[in-house]
């Protein structure tokens, strides 16, 4: 797997878990995923924002796309 989309993915799980409230078992229906596996990469994304420089700067660009009022420190 490569890593970029993995870590798309997680974001994407992220955002739709804390941004959007659906719950694991939604997102996993979406698509298609146990929804412990969501939670294990809902919790990877956030252990990422705060120890991988090059992750937080992904993430915190695809949130400046999704909405420029919000700040990382409001999600974790």
């Amino acid at each position: 797997r490569k890593r970029y989309i993995v870590d798309a993915r997680m974001c994407v799980y992220y955002l739709m878990s804390k941004h959007l409230g659906y719950n694991n078992t939604e997102i996993g229906r979406i698509f298609k995923k146990n929804p412990s596996t969501i939670l294990h990469a809902i919790r990877e994304a956030v252990i990422l924002i705060e120890v991988d420089k090059h992750f937080k700067t992904r993430f915190d660009k695809t949130m400046e796309i999704i909405n420029p009022q919000v700040v990382i420190k409001d999600y974790i």
